[in-house]
């Protein structure tokens, strides 16, 4: 796991900011899943591989751990009558997944079958206590009843990276066949994104944890500007560490804690560091867009015959393989 992934995972495990994600997308920012009403769940799943056949005979496949990044069980209040279970999960992605939809329905699907046997293993469990270690095999193997029920699973993904997304969103979007009158007999499944550059001001104050910081630290990190905008309209003044670790992995910005490794951090010292990371970045690459002009035009030089590769090489402290390389890419029609 690459130092992105493991502070984005931390950062979400505070009960916090994960009812604080989930309450916006389902709920539209309202307080209704409440940070002492999550539980922690074991986030791997088993998936069982039958086997497939290979020359008229079936070859067994080992069964296959997966690993959600977050799962975590909720219990909903929404009035006097209206108790109920959630259980929510997340994908943490500092990257784009191109097959996001199969990812996240495949661990959906198998969620809802460990639910169907775990319901079954009990209706089994309660059957031989009434009958004794004797009783009927049929009714012991009873399986899930026409009265039970299943927990409702919701899976966020949450691509920290400032890039818009640009994979698929759906199972459709991963289809070869457009045909309308095919696809509507074929299940779908959609993607529930949260991204950086998805998210308006009017969205991002939506959220109540410090989450909008990260969310729009890492939308404008590109934007000195709309930066200073948004840090500007936020009233907040401090960040949790775990939040500035995370918009310090995503923006390659090196953001100074201090000695602390928990607690707050000032955020218009974090944000000055991003700034200045920034600027940095672009007069880095404006010396670097320089310098590659001027080799260019040195390369000319060469490719007429007026200098000598070796010369410009040790003028620029490069290879001279690389000068050469910059004159092969030089027509001819100078």
């Amino acid at each position: 796991m690459g130092i992105a992934d493991a502070v984005t995972k931390k950062y979400l495990q505070d009960n916090e900011v994960f009812s604080d994600v989930f309450n916006y997308r389902l709920f539209n920012g309202k307080p209704v899943i409440r940070p002492e009403n999550l539980s922690e769940m074991d986030p791997s799943e088993i998936l069982v591989l039958s086997g497939k056949k290979q020359n008229g005979k079936r070859k067994r496949l080992p069964a296959k751990s997966l690993y959600r990044d977050l799962m975590k069980d909720t219990v909903i209040r929404r009035d006097q009558n209206a108790v109920y279970r959630l259980r929510l999960g997340t994908e943490l992605q500092t990257h784009v997944h191109y097959a996001m939809p199969v990812r996240n329905q495949l661990y959906d699907a198998i969620e809802y079958y460990n639910q169907m046997e775990e319901t079954a293993l009990r209706h089994r469990a309660e059957r031989s206590e009434r009958n004794g270690a004797g009783g009927n095999a049929g009714a012991f193997l009873s399986g899930f009843r026409k009265e039970d029920r299943l927990i409702p699973v919701f899976t966020l993904t949450i691509h920290f990276g400032p890039e818009p997304w640009d994979g698929p969103l759906s199972l459709h979007d991963m289809m070869e066949v457009r045909d309308p009158e095919v696809m509507k007999y074929i299940p779908d499944y959609q993607v529930q994104l949260i991204e950086p550059a998805g998210l308006s001001r009017t969205e991002l104050e939506k959220f109540r944890s410090s989450f909008r910081e990260v969310m729009g630290c890492i939308k404008y990190s590109e934007d000195e500007k709309a930066l200073e905008e948004f840090m500007k309209d936020n009233p907040r003044m401090n960040m949790d560490i775990r939040a500035a670790r995370v918009i310090g992995a995503m923006t390659g910005t090196e953001i100074e804690y201090g000695e602390e490794k928990e607690g707050k951090i000032n955020m218009c010292k974090a944000i000055e560091d991003m700034m200045r990371h920034s600027k940095e970045k672009g007069l880095a690459e404006g010396q670097k867009e320089e310098r590659a002009t001027r080799l260019d035009s040195f390369a000319r030089q060469v490719k007429v015959g007026k200098m000598r590769a070796e010369d410009v090489a040790e003028g620029f402290g490069i290879p001279v393989e690389q000068v050469n390389a910059a004159v092969a890419k030089i027509d001819g029609s100078l």
